[in-house]
Protein backbone atom coordinates (compact mmCIF):
# COMPACT_ATOMS: atom_id res chain seq x y z
CA UNK A 1 0.00 0.00 0.00
CA UNK A 2 2.92 2.49 0.92
CA UNK A 3 4.44 2.03 -2.71
CA UNK A 4 1.17 2.85 -4.44
CA UNK A 5 -0.69 4.98 -2.19
CA UNK A 6 1.27 8.50 -2.41
CA UNK A 7 -0.69 10.63 0.10
CA UNK A 8 0.94 7.86 2.85
CA UNK A 9 3.76 7.69 1.43
CA UNK A 10 4.47 11.57 1.90
CA UNK A 11 3.17 11.74 5.15
CA UNK A 12 5.36 9.12 6.40
CA UNK A 13 8.47 11.02 4.49
CA UNK A 14 7.84 14.17 6.90
CA UNK A 15 7.06 12.11 9.96
CA UNK A 16 10.50 10.66 9.59
CA UNK A 17 12.08 14.25 8.49
CA UNK A 18 10.45 15.96 11.56
CA UNK A 19 11.33 12.75 14.11
CA UNK A 20 14.54 10.41 13.81
CA UNK A 21 12.57 7.66 16.59
CA UNK A 22 15.05 4.79 16.40
CA UNK A 23 13.24 1.86 14.24
CA UNK A 24 10.20 3.63 13.61
CA UNK A 25 8.20 1.62 12.02
CA UNK A 26 4.35 1.07 11.04
CA UNK A 27 2.13 -1.56 9.65
CA UNK A 28 -1.47 -1.30 8.08
CA UNK A 29 -4.10 -4.05 8.67
CA UNK A 30 -7.55 -3.62 8.60
CA UNK A 31 -7.74 0.02 8.19
CA UNK A 32 -5.91 0.45 11.38
CA UNK A 33 -2.33 2.03 11.34
CA UNK A 34 0.16 0.55 14.16
CA UNK A 35 3.33 2.21 14.71
CA UNK A 36 6.31 0.46 16.23
CA UNK A 37 10.00 1.56 17.23
CA UNK A 38 13.10 -0.58 18.50
CA UNK A 39 11.92 -0.07 22.01
CA UNK A 40 8.39 -1.58 20.52
CA UNK A 41 4.72 -0.89 19.95
CA UNK A 42 4.04 2.73 20.43
CA UNK A 43 0.18 3.58 19.00
CA UNK A 44 -2.00 3.04 16.62
CA UNK A 45 -4.81 4.93 14.91
CA UNK A 46 -7.46 4.12 11.98
CA UNK A 47 -6.79 5.16 9.06
CA UNK A 48 -9.12 7.68 8.67
CA UNK A 49 -7.71 10.21 11.77
CA UNK A 50 -4.15 9.25 9.95
CA UNK A 51 -5.23 10.97 6.78
CA UNK A 52 -6.88 13.82 8.59
CA UNK A 53 -4.13 14.89 11.20
CA UNK A 54 -1.01 16.57 9.82
CA UNK A 55 2.46 15.05 9.93
CA UNK A 56 3.53 17.41 12.39
CA UNK A 57 0.57 16.25 14.93
CA UNK A 58 1.00 12.91 14.05
CA UNK A 59 4.75 12.73 15.56
CA UNK A 60 3.22 14.86 18.61
CA UNK A 61 0.98 11.85 19.50
CA UNK A 62 3.97 9.71 19.11
CA UNK A 63 6.19 11.87 21.01
CA UNK A 64 3.47 11.86 23.37
CA UNK A 65 3.24 7.67 24.10
CA UNK A 66 6.96 7.54 23.86
CA UNK A 67 6.79 9.57 26.99
CA UNK A 68 3.63 8.09 28.90
CA UNK A 69 4.65 4.51 27.84
CA UNK A 70 8.54 4.48 28.00
CA UNK A 71 9.19 7.86 30.26
CA UNK A 72 11.65 9.07 27.27
CA UNK A 73 11.04 13.30 26.80
CA UNK A 74 8.87 14.47 24.24
CA UNK A 75 11.49 16.40 22.50
CA UNK A 76 14.92 13.68 22.77
CA UNK A 77 13.81 12.35 19.21
CA UNK A 78 13.07 15.88 17.50
CA UNK A 79 15.06 16.15 14.68
CA UNK A 80 17.31 19.15 14.72
CA UNK A 81 15.87 21.83 12.29
CA UNK A 82 18.01 24.98 13.36
CA UNK A 83 19.07 25.14 9.56
CA UNK A 84 15.35 26.55 8.54
CA UNK A 85 15.52 30.45 8.81
CA UNK A 86 12.19 30.37 9.37
CA UNK A 87 9.97 28.02 11.89
CA UNK A 88 8.67 25.24 9.43
CA UNK A 89 5.17 24.61 11.14
CA UNK A 90 4.49 28.31 11.26
CA UNK A 91 1.56 29.51 9.05
CA UNK A 92 2.69 32.59 8.25
CA UNK A 93 5.72 30.99 5.71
Amino acid sequence: MLGTDHEIYEKFVAITAIVKIPGLRFSIMSGVLNFSWQGGPLTEMSMIVFRDLEPIEIVQRLEYELEKTYQIKPLTYRADLSGYRRNPFSSQN
